[in-house]
């Protein structure tokens, strides 16, 4: 079930690689590559733990320190390295907004930056380590919610619904400046992301889906082709809807279909799922990366 769904992050990876490095950036490659890495995370790790957490000897120190280790020891090389002109700078001119603004840092090496609403503070150091962060904060309290659904997936499932609905009804009414923080960036939020992610995998673990497994290839080619399609009407729109919804919401349902469809059919799917295992890449990577 998650073989099929590893060729994608190559092609998540060179989207938000487009969308940070390329000028002026197209904003749907960095949200919507961001919204599916959170979703995606709550249904590998749903299925990753989903017995182990169960199990006489699983210890939560030791799962979370595993989990800090995968993380940590990359993300200080990297904010060594985004900082050290900054340093060097500093060191040579001293300037007192240079230093503050590498105190600011600070939160960051501690992966609690996006914690803060305050850009000096979340995108301190290397500035794509918000991620992390807020990720972190998934890693934590991913035991708690794979255990709720587990053992409680009615519930599990309208205590989301609530949730969905009082998130949309705040931010339809939400404004300001740091909307973009509160629905892109706060942990809390993301959250959100993680356990739909996770409600997905416990959904196919319950029910087998064998009617539309049993699909002929073209039906599955069909259907493949129609996920990846929400997906690029959405990043159409993604222009046009109100960036309180293009930054996360827009692309839940899309990428809810993309992982349902490629997760369905992983072992016989139509074209694109048989090409991706076969090659290890995703067919759109190849159009993305000829058209470079």
């Amino acid at each position: 079930m998650i073989n099929s769904l590893q060729s994608i992050r190559y092609l998540l990876a060179l989207m938000i690689f487009v969308h940070h490095y390329v000028y002026p950036p197209y904003n749907p490659f960095g949200d919507f590559p961001v919204a599916f890495f959170f979703i995606l995370s709550g249904f590998v790790m749903t299925h990753g733990y989903q017995k182990i957490i169960f199990g006489s000897d699983f210890s939560y120190w030791s799962y979370l320190q595993k989990r800090i280790k995968k993380v940590y020891p990359l993300h200080i090389i990297m904010m060594i390295m985004a900082l050290m002109p900054k340093v060097i700078s500093v060191s040579i001119h001293f300037d007192l907004s240079r230093f503050l603004s590498l105190a600011c840092s600070i939160p960051a090496f501690l992966l609690i930056q996006s914690w803060i609403p305050d850009i000096e503070y979340t995108y301190a150091g290397n500035s794509v380590s918000w991620f992390l962060s807020s990720m972190l904060f998934c890693y934590i309290v991913a035991p708690l919610i794979i255990r709720i659904i587990s053992l409680h997936p009615k519930n599990a499932f309208m205590l989301l619904l609530i949730v969905l609905i009082v998130y949309f009804v705040i931010i339809y009414h939400a404004s300001g400046q740091k909307i973009g923080y509160w629905v892109y960036i706060c942990p809390i939020a993301r959250l959100i992301d993680f356990t739909m992610g996770a409600m997905l995998y416990k959904v196919m673990a319950v029910y087998s889906f064998e009617t539309i497994k049993n699909l002929s290839s073209l039906s599955k080619t069909l259907m493949e082709l129609l996920s990846i399609m929400s997906i690029v009407m959405a990043m159409l729109f993604g222009g046009v809807v109100s960036l309180k919804y293009e930054l996360a919401s827009l692309y839940w349902i899309p990428s809810i279909l993309v992982i349902f469809v490629f997760a369905l059919f992983s072992n016989g799917g139509g074209i694109f799922q048989r090409y991706s295992i076969k090659s290890g890449y995703h067919p759109l990577e190849l159009i993305l990366f000829k058209s470079i």
